[in-house]
């Protein structure tokens, strides 16, 4: 059986070296390359073709790591990412998971659940740290006259595609539907379209509805 080769993207140099000395100390897992800023990781990606990357998310900035997601996953798209990070917000662990990203967990996770998760990772399971989800319960509201949990947000916002929620969140920013039509270069008709699209995924009656519900959990905070 081959060992499962792991990348490691963070912008602390002592994080990577020690995550290094970790992993390569189980038979079944080697280190292809760590590097420390984003436009390396998608270089890293392209010339490695790891099985698995363990990816910060605030590196150049407060969510680089996000936003190279769907740039890494054009480069190989059998790549597991597993976002490493320190951020507990919301916000990030639906951006990852919406982005393709398969597990989700803290820096302070302990090194045998990480070694776990890579393994369950690259076996095609998903993994969020639990602790995370407890962090987060906070985060439930009524919609339709019941309270959502974490687990129902996140299933919930999962009906949307990436496009779909990319735009969700250009227009919880205050975009609109004029100025995100000349930015995809479509008609503003087909903004419209795609917002009833979203609307009928999330049950909402309108987008002042939709907004509301995502201001009050926080969702893109």
């Amino acid at each position: 059986m081959e060992a499962i080769r792991v990348a490691i993207c963070d912008d602390s140099v002592y994080l990577c070296e020690g995550l290094s000395i970790l992993l390569t100390k189980e038979e079944d897992i080697t280190v292809c390359g760590t590097v420390q800023k984003a436009a390396d990781c998608v270089g890293l990606i392209r010339r490695e073709q790891p099985d698995v990357l363990l990816l910060d998310i605030q590196m150049e900035t407060q969510t680089k790591g996000l936003e190279i997601i769907d740039t890494l996953k054009a480069e190989h798209d059998a790549l597991k990412i597993i976002m490493l990070t320190n951020s507990d917000a919301l916000a990030h662990v639906l951006w990852a998971v919406i982005s393709g990203a398969s597990g989700y967990v803290m820096k302070t996770f302990p090194d045998e659940e990480l070694i776990r998760t890579i393994r369950d990772v690259h076996c095609g399971r998903y993994m969020i740290d639990l602790t995370l989800v407890s962090g987060i319960a906070k985060h439930t509201a009524l919609n339709n006259g019941r309270r959502m949990s974490f687990v129902s947000i996140l299933d919930t916002m999962m009906q949307l595609s990436k496009g779909e929620f990319k735009l969700l969140r250009e227009i919880y920013n205050g975009k609109s539907y004029r100025e995100l039509a000349n930015a995809r270069v479509v008609e503003i008709e087909t903004i419209r379209m795609m917002s009833s699209r979203i609307l009928k995924k999330l049950g909402a009656k309108n987008m002042r509805e939709l907004i509301d519900w995502i201001r009050r959990l926080g969702l893109f905070e």
